[in-house]
């Protein structure tokens, strides 16, 4: 019996050698094969050149919308300290910080678009679509006007005085 049983182990042994023997042989073949496709890989990405992004120049217009949403986004968060930053540097000087916060009450706007602007030079008269709430049910669209102006380099929102 125990000649029986040292058969099976020497048997056993020969079969899993081959296997190992076999699996060495594929995975050695899947790493030859990535290694060629990464060497070739890095070869093609040598090859490539370099194209440089182009800019593209927004027009007065473009901006002027980009900042006039931008403050419309901060008076529907109530935040009127932050709206009070995109006032133009003149209408600081003569509306004081806490002045404007009486006069601007945000709690019936629901939504606002910028909707077009038609600039001249350093002014731009644009239009935005304000969404309020009037009688705390019916929500109305209205468009109104605003007037920015560009001041060294950045567009400010004059404030009706």
């Amino acid at each position: 019996m125990t000649l029986g049983l040292e058969f099976f182990t020497v048997q056993t042994l020969r079969v899993t050698d081959e296997r190992n023997d076999a699996l060495e042989k594929l995975v050695n073949a899947m790493l030859g094969n990535v290694f060629k496709l990464m060497c070739v890989g890095f070869l093609l990405a040598g090859c490539t050149s370099v194209v440089p992004v182009q800019t593209v120049a927004l027009t007065a217009e473009q901006k002027v919308m980009a900042r006039v949403q931008a403050r419309w986004d901060i008076l529907l968060t109530k935040d009127l300290d932050k709206a009070y930053e995109f006032l133009s540097p003149a209408t600081r000087v003569t509306l004081s910080k806490d002045v404007y916060k009486l006069r601007i009450n945000p709690a019936y706007w629901r939504g606002a678009t910028a909707k077009s602007a038609t600039c001249k030079e350093e002014v731009c008269d644009v239009k935005v679509e304000l969404k309020i709430m009037v009688l705390a049910k019916l929500p109305v669209d209205q468009m109104i006007e605003e007037k920015w102006i560009l001041d060294q380099g950045q567009w400010w929102f004059v404030h009706p005085s």
